[in-house]
C-alpha cells in the first residue's frame, strides 16, 4: 500500500520498443548526430 511508482503515475511505457518506435529513433539520430546534441547542450548551458 505505498505510494505509486513515478512511471505508473506518468503512464510511462515499460518493455521493448516497437519496430515503429525503433525506426523513428534511428531516423532522429541520423538527422541529429550526437555531437550536434552535445554542442547544443553546452551552448545552452552558457547562456
Amino acid at each position: 500500500m505505498g505510494r505509486p511508482l513515478c512511471c505508473e503515475k506518468a503512464n510511462v511505457k515499460k518493455g521493448p520498443w516497437t519496430a515503429e518506435e525503433d525506426a523513428r529513433q534511428a531516423a532522429s539520430v541520423h538527422l541529429h548526430p550526437w555531437h550536434q546534441q552535445l554542442d547544443l547542450h553546452s551552448s545552452a548551458s552558457r547562456s
